[in-house]
């Protein structure tokens, strides 16, 4: 039995679209708070990966598509976001390029949010985890229990390495996490450069949805992404 195609702007697309967001916005803020209160990597990594990975993705497909109907242009076909996949870091490089900050109602304040997320090397690292995760590394260890274990780096790794690299960058921070209280003392604000970094990343799309950049559809549904109080 076939089910009937949903036409964009129908009632009932809109509250699809509004749900996804929801989901977006819900499942991006609880990774946000497992990622605040970390203390061992390689325990807890993989549980704030899985709900930012999802939530990510979730914001950079609908953002996407808002960009092609704000074009005039059909919402991307099931196969075009298939092939999109779960690769955040990828589909984040196509949905800034979709967007034209020169529209919308605060065109400058835009392009400077565009610069800090352009600039900051903390998000860089960690999207590039989440995407390795979400698009190969979800069951790595799993299929390391089979007869094809995957060749690439454990996923867990990437987000330690990006954990390492906040913490080498600030002498006194590394020499005062040297210790294993000073680790459990400096710790929360390690989790908090990685908060600070993703949660700007979001609040500069659901700008870019605020502020009509891209399209008066997603300036109606931009409540919908706002990240829950956390």
């Amino acid at each position: 039995m076939h089910q009937r195609v949903v036409r964009p702007g129908s009632s009932h697309w809109n509250i699809l679209l509004g749900n996804e967001a929801n989901d977006a916005a819900s499942l991006f803020t609880h990774g946000l708070r497992i990622t605040r209160d970390i203390r061992a990597d390689y325990n807890d990594a993989a549980a704030a990966m899985s709900l930012l990975a999802l939530g990510a993705e979730k914001l950079l497909k609908l953002t996407i598509g808002l960009a092609h109907l704000n074009r005039g242009e059909p919402w991307p076909s099931r196969r075009r976001m298939v092939q999109i996949g779960h690769r955040v870091a990828t589909a984040d490089v196509e949905a800034r390029a979709m967007l034209d900050l020169s529209r919308g109602t605060v065109p400058g304040h835009m392009q400077e949010r565009a610069t800090q997320v352009q600039n900051d090397r903390v998000l860089v690292a960690a999207l590039e985890a989440l995407e390795r995760f979400a698009d190969r590394g979800r069951f790595y260890f799993l299929d390391s229990l089979g007869e094809n274990p995957q060749a690439d780096t454990a996923p867990h790794f990437l987000w330690i390495g990006m954990v390492s690299a906040i913490i080498n960058s600030d002498v006194d921070l590394s020499v005062k996490m040297n210790t294993a209280d000073g680790w459990k003392q400096e710790r929360p604000n390690v989790n908090g450069v990685i908060v600070t970094s993703l949660r700007d990343w979001w609040e500069f799309y659901r700008a870019a949805w605020t502020t009509g950049v891209n399209g008066a559809l997603a300036k109606d549904l931009s409540s919908a992404i706002r990240l829950l109080s956390h």
